[in-house]
């Protein structure tokens, strides 16, 4: 016991600098590290931002996707639009700035990229054209066939 009492009673440990330090680069670690495990799945462009016509803002389908699959209570019917709308973009380069844009803003909310989050909706209507969960299965193969898994 004498050998601890030596080494806490040492006078680095009593100099207030020491400790802010130390308390400092703790703080840092931790944030750090946060940061690096919640980091969003972001997937590179296929064909560059050519492909995404101006005026065009992905946070409008990625704010619809949040909304209509992160409550209970929410009508399959308006689901079931979202995920037409995904799988029905023009291009594959929006399809990429959907998923990018939602995974930086919601993936550290509840650690699921888009494509699982649709994926992982089970009650879904009839789709338009009668097949059950044909509009959220064509989101996710569309999302995948991109890249986006």
């Amino acid at each position: 016991m004498g050998v601890v009492t030596e080494i806490v009673s040492a006078p680095i440990f009593k100099n207030k600098w020491f400790w802010i330090i130390a308390i400092g680069l703790i703080v840092i670690y931790v944030i750090y590290r946060w940061g690096k495990n919640n980091a969003a799945n972001i997937v590179d462009y296929k064909h560059g931002t050519d492909a995404i016509p101006a005026g065009w803002d992905p946070n409008i389908l990625a704010d619809e996707v949040y909304q209509n699959t992160d409550t209970f209570f929410i009508s399959n019917i308006t689901q079931n639009k979202t995920f037409y709308n995904v799988a029905n973009l023009p291009t594959d380069d929006m399809v990429v700035a959907v998923y990018n844009t939602y995974n930086t803003k919601y993936q550290s909310k509840d650690s699921q990229t888009m494509t699982a989050r649709i994926a992982s909706i089970t009650a879904v209507e009839p789709d338009f054209m009668g097949g059950v969960g044909g509009n959220r299965d064509s989101a996710v193969n569309r999302l995948r066939n991109t890249g986006c898994a």
